[in-house]
């Protein structure tokens, strides 16, 4: 994929024409968009840390995944046609105003701007759910980070209930999130 040819690296996910993951540059991890469209390699660069990895896509190029700032690790969005740069998620949700400390990890991204991630609440590790397109106004999308953890631990369990049908219904293979 391009130039990633230092070390070691690993693709996490692909959408459309973009892969994603995270290569070694000697000392460092980092976050990489490769674009087959254009033939095109973006080292993501981090948060002020040494490392990031990316860790899905969308088919227009937003990339989410996690960085180090330089004290923690916290979860960034990154979108290819923005002129921002890597951005960190708990600044741009407003997430304090919430009750989280910080957005640690983002796992997922649809290409409506739908998230799945977790973070530090009072705390603890919790999963956060952000059911409205991002980049949005972050008074609207903290609210929505705040419920989130309930519809998401909802889906969680119905995704469980799924997976017990399955494996007591060997011929059925398919798995559901809700009813």
């Amino acid at each position: 994929l391009g130039q990633a040819t230092v070390g070691n690296s690993s693709a996490n996910a692909v959408a459309g024409n973009f892969v994603v993951g995270q290569f070694a540059d000697g000392t460092d991890e980092r976050a990489y968009l490769f674009d087959f469209g254009t033939a095109t390699f973006t080292d993501l660069g981090t948060l002020g840390g040494q490392n990031s990895v990316a860790r899905a896509v969308t088919a227009s190029g937003i990339v989410v995944g996690q960085a180090d700032d330089g004290i923690e690790q916290r979860a960034f969005i990154y979108d290819r046609a923005g002129a921002g740069g890597m951005e960190d998620l708990t600044t741009i949700l407003n997430a304090q105003s919430s009750g989280w400390t910080v957005l640690t990890d983002v796992y997922g991204v649809t290409d409506q701007g739908y998230l799945v991630g977790s973070g530090i609440r009072n705390g603890e590790t919790h999963v956060f759910a952000v059911l409205q397109p991002v980049p949005a106004p972050p008074a609207a999308v903290s609210l929505i980070i705040g419920a989130g953890t309930a519809m998401l631990g909802y889906g969680i369990r119905q995704l469980r209930r799924a997976k017990t049908m399955k494996n007591k219904r060997h011929d059925d293979r398919r798995y559901t999130i809700g009813r």
